[in-house]
């Protein structure tokens, strides 16, 4: 994902960027503070995508740390219903999120 981003930065293709992100918290080849501060290097000086990030727990520490990123909307436990998501990206009730 993030050497997709960064070909677009690249190629100045920055209307294919996504309007969202969901991301787990525990990432495969790195954890998501990892990610959030690549990506951050990556959209430093653009309009950032939001991300909202996903975990087994709700974490206190996680989620405050996850929350520091301007870009990152929401903190988000699983199981996470699909309808909450798209109420999320359409605009409601995200000051509602668990976040």
């Amino acid at each position: 994902m993030l050497s997709y981003l960064e070909q677009l930065k690249h190629k100045h293709s920055l209307d294919d960027f996504p309007d969202y992100i969901l991301i787990d918290i525990h990432l495969p080849d790195m954890d998501a503070t990892a990610f959030l501060d690549r990506f951050e290097l990556i959209v430093a000086n653009m309009e950032t995508p939001e991300i909202f990030i996903l975990a087994s727990s709700g974490s206190k520490k996680n989620r405050d740390l996850a929350m520091q990123y301007s870009f990152v909307s929401a903190y988000l436990e699983k199981p996470v219903p699909s309808d909450f998501i798209e109420v999320l990206i359409a605009g409601k009730g995200v000051d509602d999120s668990p976040h």
